[in-house]
């Protein structure tokens, strides 16, 4: 009898943005995620739930590989064309309309206008009120991706981000579905850190106890690295854990590589725009000391935080495609000070058979890529004497970019970087083929 085959299997995922790939890293690891799912024909439905701040975003693009990827059901509004128009609140609505007109009223009405605007400023997410991208589920979006739940009826609904996951409680009614949360990082691990290092964080209200009641929420979670797993496992001991890495893709560049070229890729989030910072005014000028022909590329929206005046640095901003820059450079930098998770930068730099020299940070959970694909350096001294052997030594160069493009075709491939996953959402999906696969 031939081996059945599995069916497809349906996926609700609940979000509150929708970012373009070249945006933040996260972005980059949710549309892989749904790229993997259209390679199983799995239907996607994605809950859209309100935009952060809600008094300000009254509408959002949704970048063409999420239009193509899945359906898009928004909360409290609808789609036109490339854009979700969400009627989060009519107060808000009137208020943009208002702005328009500013300049022509009279003060008193001016003044009474400053005076209501103030008064329709959302509180903090402690206040279940919409204020901030990490705001939790209000009672309205839970029931909106209730109602979603039961019209979609899919196998696994899966939450984005440990804020959204009071969404993942049943209710009488709803179909029986497979829960996960995708956790990104740890939240309280990364509010650590950002205390230690003197910066405010948009997550001060989450401590490990806030963040195990939240994991709580989901039957399976699933972690972007093997360390985040763990520490996962220790939080919620009850709940399953899966490692889902960001997977690597295997690339060419149309360019030859420069002598003495170093690229760092990152968006405007603190952690990039701190490690850059280190980099630059501790690191950059031993570098340049012991390699003067070296170049620093930039490129992405880290390069707004920074006056572009520095010698030897190149700032690029955001590109569109950033396969040149890659495959110009020699090697690539994570200089962190901070961070948890698996780095979305890392991975592309593997993918384009790059060599990586890195701090402890940039490498978590994937350590076993030191000496094999990248370099280990945790001080400015170390870091500019990492960076100074892969331009020079070629030798050492070809084999560490040898690892990096193994690697890529490998370990952190597609096929297995969601292959667990994949297996566990059959295995809930159809019992009869789970069984069949566990007979001998």
């Amino acid at each position: 009898m031939p081996a059945q085959l599995p069916r497809p299997s349906r996926v609700l995922f609940v979000t509150r943005e929708l970012l373009h790939e070249g945006e933040y890293g996260s972005g980059a690891y949710v549309l892989a995620l749904l790229r993997q799912f259209e390679a199983n024909h799995w239907p996607v439905e994605i809950v859209l739930l309100a935009p952060m701040p809600a008094s300000e975003h009254l509408w959002q693009a949704v970048p063409a590989a999420y239009a193509r990827l899945a359906k898009l059901a928004v909360y409290r509004g609808f789609r036109v064309g490339s854009t979700a128009v969400q009627v989060t609140s009519l107060k808000a609505w009137a208020l943009r309309a208002l702005r328009r007109l500013n300049s022509r009223l009279p003060r008193a009405i001016r003044q009474a206008l400053r005076s209501w605007r103030s008064s329709a400023r959302v509180l903090s997410p402690g206040d279940n009120r919409l204020s901030t991208w990490h705001a939790r589920a209000t009672p309205d979006e839970v029931s909106f991706v209730r109602m979603r739940w039961t019209s979609f009826r899919p196998d696994v609904v899966i939450a984005n981000y440990a804020w959204l996951s009071q969404v993942l409680t049943s209710a009488p009614g709803l179909p029986p579905s497979l829960t996960m949360l995708l956790t990104h990082d740890l939240v309280h691990q990364r509010v650590a850190d950002y205390r230690r290092l003197g910066l405010a964080s948009d997550h001060d209200g989450w401590t490990a106890g806030t963040e195990s009641a939240s994991l709580r929420q989901a039957e399976v979670l699933l972690a972007i690295q093997e360390l985040d797993a763990e520490r996962l496992r220790a939080m919620a001991p009850e709940r399953e854990v899966i490692c889902v890495p960001m997977p690597a893709h295997s690339r060419r560049s149309r360019v030859r590589q420069e002598p003495g070229r170093c690229l760092f890729v990152g968006s405007q989030a603190d952690h990039n725009v701190l490690g850059l910072r280190w980099f630059i005014e501790q690191v950059w000028p031993l570098l340049q000391a012991q390699a003067p022909w070296a170049k620093l590329y930039v490129c992405g929206a880290v390069c707004r935080a920074f006056q572009h005046a520095t010698p030897g640095i190149i700032w690029r901003d955001v590109l569109d495609d950033l396969g040149d820059e890659y495959g110009a450079a020699q090697v690539c930098l994570l200089p962190l000070l901070t961070g948890s998770g698996l780095k979305i930068k890392l991975v592309e730099a593997l993918g384009y058979g790059r060599t990586v020299v890195s701090t402890g940070y940039g490498l978590q959970g994937v350590e076993w890529l030191v000496g094999q694909a990248a370099l280990l350096a945790e001080t400015p001294a170390a870091f500019a004497a990492a960076v100074t052997r892969v331009l020079t030594d070629g030798e050492l160069r070809q084999r560490l970019e040898a690892g990096a493009c193994l690697h890529a075709a490998t370990s952190l491939a597609p096929e297995t970087t969601f292959r667990s996953l994949i297996q566990r959402v059959q295995r809930h999906a159809d019992p009869a083929l789970a069984s069949q696969t566990a007979a001998p």
